[in-house]
């Protein structure tokens, strides 16, 4: 497992990107994802501190890919850049 300190704003990107077809292990991964790092009130979504989130191995290797896919495509977004840097550095153990 790996940790991540996140803020509600990158905590937001996952949603763009991540896949949204796949196989069905594929789906299930992002699914599991975007359950660690949905917010779930207000009151999160207002907090400004990062949150830290454990990753399996199979969900930081799908998020790396996603990355280096919208990487390759040239269609990374600025607001997602924070995201994408934090991803790409972490490393799978």
């Amino acid at each position: 497992m790996k940790s991540m300190e996140l803020t509600v704003d990158e905590r937001i990107q996952f949603s763009y990107i991540l896949p949204a077809q796949g196989n069905i292990f594929t789906l299930e991964t992002v699914e599991s994802i975007l359950n660690k790092v949905k917010i779930h009130d207000q009151e999160e979504a207002a907090e400004k501190d990062a949150v830290k989130i454990e990753f399996e191995c199979e969900e930081i290797e799908l998020m790396r890919r996603s990355i280096l896919i919208l990487n390759e495509s040239e269609r990374l977004s600025f607001s997602s850049l924070s995201l994408a840097k934090k991803i790409l550095r972490s490393e799978i153990k």
